[in-house]
């Protein structure tokens, strides 16, 4: 039988492209496979389809790998980006913590030297103040000596004020020479006869005769204001023997104020102080009042007599200026050694002493340099290399520029604090200062009238407050004067006319100057105010006060009383002064800045006497 051949195409494909495209063909393979089964199939047809069906398990091998190649790939990539993100924020974040370091050093850098210079302008404004507060302290201190001799000298002023004061009557002439030229005089601590010894002034009489008895001898000298003597100290005893001399016989001296006529053997001094010691020769059996017998040895002269007993005498009283420190000082000073010749041997021994002596002194003074040169170069290595090793830290160093900053503040305020003190006490020792200048000024004025005057009348200016105490109460005027500014003026308003108590221009006067004052001297509008507030009108309206104003030494020339000139365009006149009106007066009944009139010297009116105030009012 003859068989009939079929022929069928056989394609050889690509294992790779088959498994890609296995899938899509699946079905259509199976159903193929399924089909042979059925169908009768060729022999070519056989042998192509066994190949395909070895490659199925590689596929899936094959897309495995592929799946885990995509996703290592994605887990690379991943990866990448993780870590890439990470380490950009992990740079970014040390980037801006260099950059706060950064500001923050910059910020410490820029505090420490606001510190420093905070450090710089405390430590100035203390150097400043220490400045100040020692000027201010050695003004103190000037001002302290300032008071102290303001102190003594208002002490002497007042020590002759108070003495001044003892007397009813105070004789100036006998303690100041008569005024010069220029109308000043010049004083002394004792009065004419008298020794000046320390702060006392004695009078010895060496009068041949009268002698007198000790009640005699101590009337004699309370009327010259003093005592009988009362010796206090050896200096003193001393001073009597030197100055007293040997006279009549070995029994005869010099009365001194010790007696115990009070109390037997109970020995008082006049001043009432007691006497313990002495320097007696002989104490009883003699009587009871005391004198010094120059005879005798110097520390070893006093002899107790009959009080009747005639002798010679020693006043003492207080001198009138206080002049003991200066004299001790002067004392001291004419005390000092005299110069005597040289011995040259002695000198150049002396010379080669003080070159051994410098030799020696000048070795040891270069190694003691030389060391401590050496030493100061260790310690400034030393500084330096601290000052390196403190460098390292700059929040040390500004935490002790803050502690420096906190103390510097702490002794600035402490500063501040001593200086207003040392301020304050300035204002108060510069008050005092003032206030002893006023005391001592207005004690110089009192003084400087006192001693214008011939007689100084104590009472008139200083009556007792207390009869008993003897203690005064000075006013600046005489009683019936009136104080204005710096002067006292007594207004005469006598009512009797003509006959007996008005009286001619020098005739008032010498009123004046027999009260110690002088006509009046008008030099301001306040002043001449004042006169016409005092004074009133009298008579008719051609009398007035005389004032001290005239022309009688050259026709139209006029001056006061003190040589001031006074011009015709000035002052207060009502009416031009005319030829033979040579005096002139303040009249009531004019203007009050217009009433001085011209008239005849001999015309009699009531006067206005001045005189200065004896407590200044400055």
């Amino acid at each position: 039988m003859s068989e009939e051949l079929h022929y069928s195409t056989v394609v050889f494909k690509n294992p790779i492209i088959s498994l890609l495209e296995e899938k899509k063909e699946e079905e259509t393979v199976y159903a193929e496979v399924k089909g042979s089964a059925v169908t009768q199939r060729n022999p070519a047809t056989a042998v192509d389809e066994r190949p395909a069906l070895h490659s199925q398990p590689f596929r899936g091998v094959a897309v495995c790998l592929g799946v885990l190649c995509v996703l290592l790939v994605s887990a690379i990539i991943g990866l990448y980006v993780y870590f890439s993100t990470a380490l950009s924020e992990h740079n970014t974040k040390l980037v801006r913590e260099l950059e706060q370091l950064t500001d923050v050093r910059a910020f410490l850098l820029a505090s420490n030297q606001d510190l420093t210079n905070l450090n710089s302008n405390l430590s100035k404004a203390n150097h400043i103040l220490r400045c100040d507060y020692s000027k201010v302290s050695t003004a103190n201190q000037r001002l302290a000596a300032e008071k102290e001799a303001l102190s003594r000298e208002r002490d002497r002023l007042n020590w002759n004020l108070r003495y001044i004061y003892q007397f009813e009557n105070f004789p100036v002439n006998q303690y100041c020479s008569p005024k010069d030229d220029v109308g000043e005089r010049k004083c002394n601590p004792c009065r004419s006869g008298w020794m000046l010894f320390q702060s006392s002034c004695y009078q010895i009489l060496y009068h041949s005769s009268p002698w007198k008895t000790w009640e005699q001898s101590r009337e004699n000298c309370k009327k010259n204001h003093s005592d009988l003597l009362v010796i206090g100290s050896q200096t003193e005893q001393e001073f009597i023997h030197n100055h007293t001399q040997y006279y009549f016989d070995i029994h005869h001296g010099y009365w001194i104020g010790l007696t115990d006529i009070a109390n037997v053997n109970q020995w008082l001094w006049v001043n009432g102080s007691h006497q313990t010691d002495g320097f007696w020769k002989r104490q009883t059996g003699g009587g009871n009042c005391v004198l010094t017998v120059p005879n005798n040895a110097p520390l070893a002269n006093w002899n107790a007599e009959s009080c009747s007993m005639q002798n010679r005498w020693i006043c003492e009283s207080r001198a009138l200026l206080c002049y003991h420190a200066l004299l001790s000082l002067l004392f001291l000073v004419e005390e000092g050694p005299a110069p005597h010749s040289q011995n040259f041997g002695g000198v150049a021994l002396c010379l080669g002493v003080l070159c051994v002596l410098l030799v020696s002194t000048i070795l040891p003074l270069c190694v003691y340099f030389s060391t401590a040169l050496s030493e100061h170069n260790t310690n400034l290595v030393r500084e330096l290399e601290q000052l390196t090793d403190e460098h390292i830290s700059l929040l040390a160093a500004n935490q002790d520029l803050m502690n420096l900053y906190c103390k510097l503040s702490v002794a600035n305020h402490i500063l501040q604090s001593d200086y207003i003190k040392v301020s304050t006490e300035n204002q108060q020792l510069k008050a005092e200062r003032m206030n002893l200048s006023r005391d001592r000024d207005g004690l110089n004025w009192t003084l400087g009238v006192i001693f214008q005057l011939k007689n100084f009348p104590v009472d008139n200016y200083c009556p007792y407050e207390d009869a008993n105490t003897k203690d005064r109460a000075c006013k600046p005027c005489q009683v019936g004067w009136v104080l204005f500014q710096s002067s006292c003026y007594l207004f005469l308003h006598i009512k009797v006319p003509f006959g007996h108590l008005w009286r001619t221009w020098q005739g008032s006067r010498q009123h004046c100057k027999n009260n110690n004052a002088d006509l009046v001297d008008i030099g301001s509008q306040e002043e001449q105010e004042f006169i016409l507030n005092n004074t009133q009108a009298y008579y008719d309206e051609d009398h007035g006060y005389w004032i001290g104003l005239t022309d009688i030494a050259e026709d139209g020339q006029w001056l006061w009383v003190d040589g001031r000139n006074q011009n015709l365009t000035d002052g207060f006149w009502k009416i031009q002064p005319v030829w033979g009106r040579d005096c002139a007066l303040t009249n009531p009944n004019n203007e009050p800045l217009a009433n001085w009139n011209a008239a005849s010297c001999g015309q009699r009116n009531r006067w206005i006497c001045e005189s200065k105030a004896l407590i200044w009012s400055g």
